[in-house]
Formats: C-alpha cells, structure tokens, sequence
C-alpha cells in the first residue's frame, strides 16, 4: 500500500510531468494511476502545458526582429574573429561562414522554468481553494451553532420568564415505565409552550402527532409534530389559542400529517393540569 495519500499524490502530479519525481516517488504514482483516473488527468494536464511551452521556440519572429537579431550574431562574430595576416598573393574573396542556428535547449530551458512556474501557481491556487473550502464549511458549522444557541436560548426564556405562570405537564402512556412520554412547558404569561417527547417511535408515512388541550371537555388542538428516529422530539415554542382558561387535561393522539380539527384516534399518552 502506498505511504502516500490520494492529496499527495495529486500534488506529485506535477513533479512526476517534469521528471522531478523521486523513485519512490516515481513509483507510487504509477502504482496509484490504475485506480486514480484523475491522478491521470493531472499528469496529462501538467504534461500538456509542459509542451506547449516548450515548443513555443518555434514561433515565427517579424523579419524585423529576425533581421536585428542575425545582425547582431554577425557583429559579434566579427569583434570575436582573429585577423588573419594579409597575404601577398591575389586576394581571394572571403570565404562566407555558415549560419549557426542558435541552440533550442536554452529555450527549452526557459519553458521548463515556465512550466514549473505554473505547476507551483496551480498547486498554490489548489491549495487556497482548499482552504476556502475549509473555511466555509467553519463558517457554516459556526452559523449552525449560532443557530441552534439562539433556539435554545428561546425555548429557555419560555420556561425562565414564566415564573410562577409556569405550568409543567407530565403526560405519561399506560406502560409509564417503558412506553413513551411527554414533558409540556406552558407559558401562560406569554401563551408560548414547548415540549419535548422521549421513547415515542416515529409516525407512519403520511400521519403526525398532535397535542390537545381539554378546555370544558372539549379538545384543542394547540401543535402537531413528529419524532427523530431515535424516539426523541422537541417542539419549538408555539403560541397557543386565545381562551384556553380552565385547561385540565393535555392529550396526545396520532392524526393524518399535518392535524386534524378534532381527534380521530384515541389519545395514547396523557396528563393531568394541576389546578391554576
């Protein structure tokens, strides 16, 4: 197995296009591309720009620029040339040197120093990319927190501020041991309530939990909800109807989703109000 993980290796990409690579490097690499497709593509890439640049040596110059430069090869030759001594002879006419045509390794020279470049700007650019990423996805984990601190400061200030208008409802199953249950805070100062429901397994598809207050015998539907998998659920505050004086019961009954304007099941958990 290699020693490498899958981010280094795509960053070796770039060394092993340029020859850079070490052996154990080198071999790694190609041990991975079978199963790594864009550990190929990055190669390939890297290769690609490598070539291009490369090859940019044979790009035409205006004859302008060619006329200049072969004039000053020639001036140079010329200030480098030793004078050879006058002859006595008839002059001959000078031989004409052939043209050297510069050397296409400096400029391969360059180019790799180009490309090199650019591999170091790429993996830079991938490296900030990553680490945007790494700090979005803080932002967002922060922001979640934030979130769910304001939530829970809300449900805190339903039962704090409630003071001695405060009513706590203890709603229980006929198993209280190992059936499910319910807690209801109600802020009658406010009409705010919230619960939270503990060992209630999730409704079927389609169907819901609805809380009821028995006000004069006759039921009001105040919130509907569901369960976690886990078998928990927390209401968010809710406000409550007006004219809820003289409640003496709060019941739980499972509905279509969404409620129902009065009870169509028979109520599975429940609790007594203590006189207010």
């Amino acid at each position: 197995m290699s020693d490498y993980t899958r981010e280094e290796l795509l960053d070796l990409a770039a060394a092993y296009a340029l020859g850079a690579a070490s052996p154990d490097e080198r071999a790694a690499i190609e041990a991975a591309l079978p199963s790594m497709p864009e550990l190929a593509a990055e190669i390939a890439a890297y290769g690609d720009v490598t070539v291009q640049l490369a090859q940019q040596h044979s790009m035409q110059p205006s004859p302008d620029v060619r006329a200049r430069f072969l004039s000053s090869i020639q001036e140079d030759k010329a200030a480098t040339l030793p004078v050879a001594p006058r002859s006595a002879g008839p002059s001959s006419q000078p031989s004409q040197q052939p043209f050297q045509r510069p050397s296409r390794w400096p400029l391969v020279a360059v180019s790799m120093g180009l490309a090199a470049s650019v591999v170091f700007a790429v993996r830079l650019s991938r490296e900030v990319s990553r680490l945007r990423a790494d700090l979005s996805e803080r932002d967002r984990a922060v922001a979640s927190a934030l979130a769910e601190a304001t939530k829970r400061d809300r449900q805190l200030d339903v039962i704090l501020e409630g003071e001695r208008d405060l009513v706590v409802v203890h709603l229980k199953s006929a198993d209280s041991l190992a059936g499910p249950g319910l807690q209801l805070f109600w802020n009658r100062k406010q009409q705010l309530a919230m619960g939270h429901a503990f060992r209630l397994k999730p409704a079927a598809a389609g169907r819901a939990y609805q809380v009821w207050f028995i006000v004069g015998g006759k039921p009001v539907g105040v919130s509907v909800f569901n369960s976690d998998p886990d078998g928990h659920a927390l209401f968010e505050n809710f406000t409550l109807p007006a004219g809820l004086d003289g409640v003496t019961d709060v019941l739980v009954t499972e509905e279509p989703a969404g409620g129902s304007p009065q009870p169509t099941s028979t109520p599975f958990i429940g609790g007594r109000v203590s006189a207010l």
